[in-house]
């Protein structure tokens, strides 16, 4: 099970430059990375576990605060809520929990988005 490449295939043609885990340094802006945050296992009678909650972030940076926003909403509007096996990956629901805005100094506007992904083991 491999969330990442899933994300991956699903935001990838958003913008030019979509990065798993992290942006190589100087990266152009704009840019999207996304990462799993943790993993949260729900175990049936037998102790394992066929259903894991992942936490998930899901980055935008851009160079202004407007297109940052316009931005962070195709993502969501992209993952939200979406269902069904995605490059191997059974999903189960991607629900979106939360965002904050981030000002990083230079030009550079951030909104971390938060999802929680269900996926079927």
């Amino acid at each position: 099970m491999n969330i990442q490449k899933a994300i991956q295939s699903l935001i990838g043609s958003l913008t030019t430059s979509v990065w798993a885990g992290f942006a190589p340094e100087k990266t152009a802006i704009p840019y999207i990375v996304h990462r799993k945050v943790d993993t949260i296992p729900s175990p049936n009678a037998d102790g394992k576990s066929t259903l894991d909650a992942v936490r998930y972030q899901v980055s935008v940076y851009h160079s202004s605060y407007a297109d940052c926003e316009i931005l962070a909403e195709l993502v969501r509007s992209t993952i939200d809520e979406v269902v069904g096996t995605v490059e191997n990956v059974n999903i189960e629901s991607i629900r979106f929990e939360s965002d904050n805005y981030i000002y990083e100094g230079e030009g550079i506007h951030h909104i971390p988005q938060d999802y929680i992904i269900r996926i079927k083991r």
